[in-house]
């Protein structure tokens, strides 16, 4: 039997409990725990669906969407909105008013309903400027629940015309000013939807304004009732092409740092001339993800390194290399969703799997041996989004037909 290296959700921990486990030749399971580091808190949607705030250097199990839950790793982001959830008096309302006392994604009654007044007018509440590098494109998002009202609006004051409205009853996006690069919609347990819209500011600054609006599609005023309206939690503002874990703020911008996860294993657990890696993974945006993030990586003490990257134009790439490039083999046209890789590799035979199917082979190249095996990259520049199911490590070369059935969805 192939020694082996299995991670998965409900496996992870923190300080010396195991994160990582190693099963021997005799199927012994011998705990490595798992290097992690993360100098800030962060949130997380735990498993009953509520949003939920771990301390530094914890590991996040994130259960939004995945009922099995998965390891989240993100990007160091921060929160430029400096009151994220005290709506009563760090934001400007026009046609509309706050109540405070109603349960939140949290769990917690701090959550704020906003109502529209009876005045025939636009109904809006907007958040403080946010200075951010010229021409940044930016990201903002609330947690919002339809209470009379189904149908919001969000747009960024300092680029008007990049407006999208979202639909909290079918938890759909809805119309889309050509100026919001994309929007999306995420729901929440508890009835809350995220809502989120991205667009390129053009300038310094960049501001959240939220509208109450009729319709879809629809800007102008109307004639409120008094009564009716939206309730609301937890708005972010973070420079980035996508809506990262929410960051809560009390007066000033917060910045949550990013994540790194790595291991050295001992000699003979990562295959030194041949092996096998497993990733399931989760990925929600692909295009936004401008820096092309490595999803894992395994390096040794010098510059040889093979590794997963995820590009911007939807292609999964395997690197083998050892100052000169000994195999690259691309799938292109990876969708949003679950998918299941694999790389195998051995001397003049590497073969890369994608969701049960052979993308490619490289049949010349001695592969190097690696100690090291890493989450995420070890440049902080090639890091993004992703939410990690279970990875396997194989210190074998596994059949093809192994490979074919590990990796189907």
């Amino acid at each position: 039997m192939a020694n082996t290296l299995k991670l998965g959700a409900g496996k992870w921990a923190t300080g010396t409990d195991t994160v990582l486990a190693f099963n021997d030749e005799n199927n012994n399971i011998k705990p490595l725990p798992f290097d992690f580091s993360r100098a800030s808190s962060a949130t997380v949607v735990n498993q009953s669906g509520l949003i939920e705030t771990v301390g530094s250097g914890e590991p996040r199990i994130d259960f939004l969407g995945n009922t099995k839950g998965a390891l989240l790793l993100e990007p160091q982001r921060s929160n430029l909105i400096t009151y994220s959830e005290d709506f009563q008096s760090a934001w400007t309302k026009s046609g509309t008013s706050v109540v405070s006392g109603f349960i939140s994604p949290d769990g917690t009654n701090n959550a704020f309903k906003l109502v529209e007044s009876s005045v025939n007018q636009a109904h809006t509440i907007t958040g403080n400027t946010a200075s951010v590098t010229s021409g940044a494109t930016t990201t903002k998002s609330i947690f919002v629940k339809p209470n009379g009202r189904r149908w919001i609006l969000l747009l960024d004051i300092h680029k008007p015309s990049s407006r999208a409205w979202f639909d909290l009853e079918l938890g759909v996006v809805g119309s889309l000013q050509p100026n919001a690069i994309s929007s999306k919609i995420e729901k929440l347990s508890n009835g809350y939807f995220r809502c989120s819209t991205t667009s390129v500011v053009g300038s310094t600054a960049s501001k959240l304004r939220m509208d109450i609006v009729e319709d879809n599609g629809l800007t102008t005023g109307y004639q409120g009732n008094g009564t009716s309206g939206v309730y609301i939690y937890g708005a972010q503002l973070e420079q980035g092409s996508y809506a990262t874990s929410y960051i809560p703020t009390s007066g000033s911008a917060v910045t949550r740092v990013a994540e790194t996860s790595s291991q050295t294993t001992p000699d003979g657990v990562i295959g030194q001339t041949e092996g096998t890696v497993y990733l399931d993974f989760t990925v929600d945006t692909i295009s936004a993800q401008t820096n092309n993030p490595v999803l894992w990586y395994m390096k040794d003490g010098g510059i040889g390194e093979r590794y997963i990257e995820l590009y911007s134009n939807g292609s999964l790439v395997y690197l083998e290399n050892n100052g000169s490039t000994i195999a690259n083999i691309t799938k292109t046209g990876l969708t949003v969703g679950r998918h299941k890789c694999v790389i195998a590799y051995k001397n003049n035979d590497m073969v890369f799997y994608v969701d049960g199917v052979q993308v490619g082979s490289d049949v010349s190249g001695t592969p190097s041996g690696f100690s090291t095996f890493g989450l995420q990259y070890h440049q902080s520049f090639y890091t993004g989004q992703q939410k990690v199911n279970q990875v396997k490590l194989y210190n074998t070369r596994l059949s093809n037909a192994e490979l074919a059935a590990l990796t189907t969805i």
